[in-house]
């Protein structure tokens, strides 16, 4: 009896199983993040194959070898055993089940993949694109449109381009392989208009499309959009100003017209989100060249989070312009193959030099000096802009040791990240952006940490800074230090680790008491091969020892002893 296994593949198998559409589900299988292209983190006896790794000869000759064993047998096997994809196993079953013998079976699906990796964007071009149209003249904008297969939709948005726009510019518009009549309603409307129409034999994806537009844009600025967008009156001119008040300007849109949007994200004219959605894309000519154009490796999703990523870690600003303008958004996708496609995208992003952190867990125990630790709750609560959790853990009397309690709360957190942060302290504009984003620098970043103004580690900056001058020294330091980072040893006042690596060294030693634990922490994180982290733009200001001192004063603390204890049992536990 043939077993099915569950996988994400299902709802396009049964998209697919019309004899028509053999076809168009084969494409499916080969260009979506399917595991030919995106092979799961599974083991081929001792070789471990991570994702990404590229559809080669090998593999190539696994999955045949797994075909012909699968049909030999009558069934499917686990394909965790075998190491090959359950979209192939599926596909596999399907053929059987529809009365395929095995020689017809194993062509159908060996002409799904090709030599190289069935993803277009690693196999190549099949032919070089067409071009149809002319541009030409001075022009101040350039607008690239990508489309596929959305003649509707598409129309809408070119005529919103045209109607909208009222500076010299030049439409360029991306045809992905459409096989709707895109084309050549395109070569028909935009005749005689100062506009190109680039034809690809086939979908290469969003990032491959773009960047043949961005490739042939001329103007000072560029504008991207997705074929399912129709512009505003006015857009230009409001986006235009907006970017060009910013000192650091990255990539702005147009918030869609059912968004809704959280106010404390603003600043100024702009709502610098965590997350920015890539369906328009306002950038000037300099700012794309320094950034370099989309990622090509993947047909859905992400290439446009992880583009807004790249020009966050330059320091440059990422956000919505805030306008009673906003865009249409016409299409939404929600079909069984995309939204397979869009989680292996995103589980893959994880995989990559630049990743998008999640939401962050911010720990914060308190040892009831409200005034103080209310100016540090209030302070993340009004200037925290990326997405977080605020857990405030009640240690009045000290009768749990500081490391025992985060590890409770931080084995309770959800979120792959998770922020120590002291109760004294009064964090300032764009700080836990700027910290969790330093993760994106490299996989080994374990722990990162701000500059400050008390600290006994490199972080502290020498200066003289009574609290409500925080904010705009923060500011200073932002742009001082702009994007810089080096390695350091970190203290514990705010202390941003990543789950994983908590996990993997076992949390922080319940040895110690009030300190050292991070200490200790920073040592087996660097024995282990991960960074400790400072991050030097981002600043948080540390009132330091506020709650020892009030606990000395009452008579409750020893804080010579504790600092004596810290010591020995660091000593003890390292050997230095």
């Amino acid at each position: 009896m043939v077993q099915v296994y569950p996988n994400l593949y299902v709802g396009s198998i049964e998209d697919a199983r019309d004899e028509s559409k053999i076809k168009e589900f084969a494409y499916v299988l080969s260009c979506t993040h399917s595991d030919p292209v995106m092979i799961p983190k599974v083991v081929y006896g001792r070789i471990a194959i991570q994702d990404g790794v590229p559809w080669n000869e090998e593999l190539r000759k696994r999955a045949v070898s797994f075909i012909e064993e699968g049909l030999s047998r009558g069934k499917v096997l686990v394909h965790s055993d075998i190491g090959i994809s359950r979209a192939v196993a599926a596909v596999v079953f399907w053929l059987m089940s529809k009365g395929a013998s095995r020689e017809e079976a194993i062509a159908r699906i060996k002409s799904s993949f090709p030599e190289a990796s069935p993803h277009p964007a690693i196999f190549g071009e099949v032919q070089p694109p067409q071009e149809v149209g002319k541009v030409g003249g001075e022009v101040e904008l350039s607008v690239v449109v990508v489309t596929w297969n959305r003649l509707d939709m598409v129309r809408k948005c070119i005529e919103s381009v045209l109607s909208t726009t009222h500076v010299p510019f030049e439409l360029i518009v991306v045809d992905n392989g459409s096989a709707d009549g895109t084309a050549e309603w395109l070569e028909e409307r935009l005749a005689g208009e100062n506009a190109l129409v680039v034809k690809l034999g086939r979908n290469f994806g969003k990032g491959v499309a773009a960047n043949k537009g961005f490739e042939r844009a001329r103007g000072r600025y560029i504008c991207y959009l997705d074929g399912d967008i129709v512009l505003p009156e006015g857009w230009y001119e409001e986006v235009k100003s907006a970017y060009e008040e910013l000192s650091s300007p990255g990539w702005l849109s147009l918030l869609y017209e059912d968004s809704a949007v959280d106010e404390r994200y603003l600043r100024g004219r702009i709502y610098e989100m965590p997350t920015v959605c890539g369906g328009m894309t306002f950038i000037r000519r300099d700012v794309l060249e320094m950034l370099g154009g989309f990622r090509t490796d993947r047909l859905y999703g992400y290439v446009d989070i992880e583009y807004m990523e790249r020009a966050r870690l330059k320091g440059l600003v990422v956000g919505f312009v805030k306008s009673d303008r906003r865009l249409v958004h016409l299409g939404k996708y929600d079909t069984p193959s995309y939204r397979a496609a869009k989680l292996l995208a995103k589980r893959s992003m994880r995989q990559l030099p630049a990743v998008v952190p999640g939401p962050v867990e911010i720990i914060v125990v308190r040892y009831n000096l409200f005034d103080v630790e209310q100016q540090c709750i209030e302070s993340v609560l009004e200037h925290t802009r990326w997405d977080y959790r605020l857990t405030v853990v009640d240690n009045y009397q000290r009768k749990e040791r500081l490391g025992v309690l985060w590890n409770e709360f931080i084995a309770r957190s959800k979120c792959d990240f998770v922020c120590l942060l002291n109760s004294d302290c009064i964090v300032t504009d764009g700080w836990l952006e700027r910290l969790v984003t330093t993760f994106s620098f490299d996989k080994r970043i374990a722990v990162v940490g701000p500059s400050t103004n008390m600290s006994a580690t490199q972080q502290r900056i020498l200066v003289e800074l009574p609290p409500e001058r925080a904010h705009d020294y923060g500011k200073e330091v932002a742009e001082r230090f702009r994007g810089q980072w080096t390695t350091s040893d970190l203290s514990g006042f705010c202390y941003l680790l990543r789950k994983d690596v908590w996990e993997e060294l076992g949390g922080f030693s319940p040895e110690f008491r009030f300190y050292g634990q991070e200490s200790e922490f920073n040592w087996r994180v660097r024995q282990a091969g991960f960074w400790t982290v400072w991050r030097k733009d981002a600043f948080v200001y540390h009132i330091g020892r506020a709650s020892v001192k009030a606990a000395v004063e009452r008579g409750e603390f020893d804080y010579a002893a504790e600092i004596r204890h810290a010591r020995e049992t660091k000593r003890r536990l390292t050997g230095s």
